[in-house]
């Protein structure tokens, strides 16, 4: 560890302070955090500290090279680098948020494909059904939270399941009351909702705004979950890994 990271932390009276961060923490849970100290921080900063840091710290202040001339500059580095080498953005947003919806299509599709199997099924094998809808039920349980892995963790489709089952399986009873809570919850009101719509403009449009705050809240409760109980997973890994 690095003089100043000790300093911070002896200052903070926090020892351990950035090895909490980076192995208690999950990622996305980091950079919320990041995020909410920075709003914390520009809450108290004024206008006359804004002023202040533009006339002291250089770092504040415009470049007084033309994001024109950069943007040329950069031109020139790419087109005299040796073969063999391939420019690269970091975050692609629109990539990743493709890959996400790939895999959550194809995810979609095998489990429907299996659905209409089984239900296919159930009308020639008889008995043979009813295990096969036993054990789609038992595979779709598993794979509750493959959504939340690829959008949330970003996992590729095969770990996402990995990461799904692996929640599911550390968290069975737990996860089987929030999922039996949200699909009693959704389907209870969305016939409430259905009832409303036709009483009135203004009940319709009050019945859409409920109806997008649940569902919005339910969708929400199972992210939270995942996030939640994946971090505790992997804590839990961790720790074991270190005795």
């Amino acid at each position: 560890m690095d003089k100043i990271t000790e300093r911070i932390e002896r200052q903070a009276g926090i020892p351990g302070l950035a090895a909490l961060l980076a192995e208690r923490l999950s990622p996305t849970d980091l950079q919320s955090l990041l995020l909410a100290v920075n709003r914390l921080r520009s809450a108290r900063i004024r206008p006359a500290d804004v002023l202040t840091g533009y006339a002291a710290d250089r770092f504040v202040r415009p470049s007084p090279v033309s994001p024109v001339v950069m943007l040329r500059w950069d031109q020139i580095a790419f087109a005299h680098l040796p073969p063999g080498f391939e420019p690269i953005a970091l975050a692609p947003f629109v990539r990743v948020l493709f890959r996400s919806w790939a895999s959550l299509a194809l995810i979609s599709l095998v489990i429907g494909c299996a659905f209409v199997s089984a239900v296919l099924a159930s009308s020639l094998v008889g008995i043979f059904a009813v295990f096969a809808l036993l054990a789609l039920g038992w595979a779709l349980l598993y794979a509750s939270f493959f959504p939340q892995a690829v959008t949330l963790a970003g996992h590729k489709p095969l770990n996402a399941v990995l990461s799904s089952l692996l929640v599911v399986r550390s968290s069975l009873w737990p996860t089987l009351g929030l999922l039996v809570l949200v699909n009693l919850l959704d389907t209870g009101l969305s016939l409430i909702w259905y009832r409303a719509i036709g009483s009135g403009s203004a009940v319709t449009f009050v019945a859409i705004l409920a109806s997008a705050f649940v569902g919005t809240g339910l969708t929400a409760a199972l992210f939270y979950f995942y996030r939640d109980r994946s971090a505790a997973l992997r804590s839990l890994i961790m720790a074991q890994g270190k005795t």
